[in-house]
């Protein structure tokens, strides 16, 4: 939700890099600033939202309730009326951003950051299963036969 919400304020995601490693070792050490533009007319309520839901630490970031309960959702309920103003440079950056090559890769990285050490052999294991030719990339009918090959409950 937080990177949902960093990327809809500026039209940039918040862990930057010049690579993909670069962005990983990023996302990973929880890396990010509100550096752009955008963020200087943002609230001090939803740098901390973003903020508390980009937390690294599991149990210290913001649980659902949590969010709910956080005072700039409160303040977002409570107005009648929004003055909803976009910066004029933000619909292009995000448009910019999803059409940017390394976007669905590094999105990928970042979700797959955030599945639990234990999970991840297994993970890696049906990967390798289901990689019938070992390019390391699943093609459609890869991942079509590997699904097909799971047994149905």
């Amino acid at each position: 939700m937080g990177v949902v919400l960093y990327i809809m304020l500026c039209g940039r995601p918040p862990f930057k890099g010049k690579s993909n490693p670069d962005i990983i070792s990023s996302v990973l050490k929880g890396e990010y600033h509100f550096d752009y533009p955008a963020f200087e007319s943002a609230s001090e309520e939803v740098k901390d939202f973003i903020s508390k839901c980009l937390e690294m630490d599991v149990d210290q970031r913001m649980s659902a309730a949590e969010a709910y309960d956080h005072p700039w959702i409160q303040m977002q309920w409570k107005k009648e009326e929004q003055d909803l103003t976009i910066p004029e440079d933000v619909p292009d950056s995000i448009l910019e951003f999803m059409n940017a090559v390394n976007f669905k890769k590094t999105t990928l990285t970042f979700l797959a950051s955030r599945i639990p050490e234990d999970q991840i052999e297994n993970l890696r294991k049906a990967f390798i299963k289901i990689d019938k030719n070992g390019d390391g990339v699943l093609s459609k009918e890869e991942l079509v036969e590997g699904v097909s090959a799971v047994p149905k409950c």
